[in-house]
């Protein structure tokens, strides 16, 4: 006996739901051939990019100066396509930080500025221990036109790959209207911070410094202070032509930095830098 064959079955089409977009779902909108199919909703499958085992000895960092929380927006996006292990943030609107943005999650933020600091973490690969926030030195514009309290926020964390625990800490100076002497108040203060925090564990600071000339010196001074000034491949400020440069770069210690490669640029004046870095084993870095 022959049966006859059945058509073949038409195919789901998935729709993203303007009532499930906050939730990071997805919802089925039925057969192509039916309106009165049932709606099915599902949670949406966050699909991890693969990395090579010696990738994933590394750690990426992306900071990211968002010029008074303008450039907010493209933080998923951002985390999505270079898909960092930390994420840095400067001049964020704390109070409208998301808990997490992709696969990162917020580890702390400063508190008491108008606009702040941020540290998110890869959970898979971390585990939070301890965080802090600290008040530097002020110039003349803390004073006067946006009051900055807190400059640096640090986390302390245990790295599950390397089975480690490292600092990672977001650091924003003062302004040009300060001068550089007060910057490297700053930037000395803070590593003393960092040191405190966790004494000789690879440690790495990455921010504004807002420091777009005389690095040569400034890097002698880290030198000698047992920290490294690395600086990206490409200047990360445009906005006003007589001071583009560096305004964003990594300090560290206790840590080989591969890479710092500074980003497209968006909304925001700064441009985004990824430093990519591995950790020198704890002989290495005592000597």
């Amino acid at each position: 006996m022959t049966y006859p064959r059945l058509p073949p079955r038409p195919p789901q089409i998935l729709v993203r739901s303007e009532q499930y977009s906050s939730l990071g779902e997805w919802k089925c909108a039925g057969r192509a051939t039916s309106d009165r199919s049932p709606r099915l909703a599902f949670p949406r499958i966050r699909r991890c990019k693969h990395r090579s085992s010696e990738e994933s000895k590394t750690i990426k960092t992306i900071s990211y100066n968002l010029r008074k929380n303008h450039a907010s927006a493209e933080l998923a996006e951002l985390v999505e396509k270079y898909d960092p292990d930390v994420l840095c943030l400067q001049e964020a609107d704390t109070t409208l930080l998301p808990a997490d943005i992709g696969h990162l999650r917020l580890a702390d933020a400063t508190k008491r500025n108008r606009l702040g600091l941020a540290v998110y973490y890869r959970t898979d690969r971390f585990e939070g221990h301890e965080n802090r926030t600290f008040v530097l030195k002020k110039g003349i514009h803390d004073y006067v036109a946006a009051p900055t309290h807190e400059r640096l926020v640090a986390t302390r964390m245990f790295d599950k790959v390397r089975e480690r625990e490292i600092i990672v800490a977001s650091f924003h100076a003062s302004p040009l209207t300060a001068p550089n002497s007060l910057r490297r108040n700053q930037i000395a203060a803070s590593h003393e911070a960092l040191r405190a925090l966790g004494e000789g564990l690879p440690t790495l600071m990455v921010g504004d410094y807002n420091y777009p000339l005389f690095k040569n010196g400034l890097g002698a001074r880290m030198t000698k202070s047992g920290y490294d000034l690395t600086l990206s491949d490409k200047p990360t400020y445009t906005r006003y032509k007589i001071f583009r440069g560096h305004f964003d770069f990594a300090t560290s210690s206790g840590m080989t930095i591969e890479n710092v490669e500074t980003l497209p640029q968006g909304i925001s004046d700064h441009m985004p830098i990824i430093v990519t870095a591995s950790l020198k084993d704890a002989a290495t870095a005592a000597a």
